[in-house]
């Protein structure tokens, strides 16, 4: 009898789950949804926005367009 209230079933305990690509190979597809792949292709950067320029609501200067566009470009 456990008298310290230990008891019940334990993080992380039983058997591990099989990985997805163990599943697909044995054709066990019937609870694995397999959504297809999208064709993406990289675009310009466009140029910041007047709104990143524009004060904000409370008065204060905003800061977007610095730190977004000047701290996190790469040096050429």
């Amino acid at each position: 009898m456990n008298k310290k209230g230990r008891g019940g079933a334990r993080a992380g305990a039983g058997r591990k789950k099989k990985a997805l690509a163990d599943k697909i190979s044995e054709g066990k597809t019937d609870k694995v949804t397999v959504l297809p792949t999208a064709n993406l292709k990289g675009i310009e950067m466009p140029a910041p926005k007047e709104y990143l320029k524009a004060p904000q609501k409370n008065g204060q200067e905003n800061y977007a367009s610095y730190y977004f566009y000047t701290k996190t470009q790469i040096p050429a």
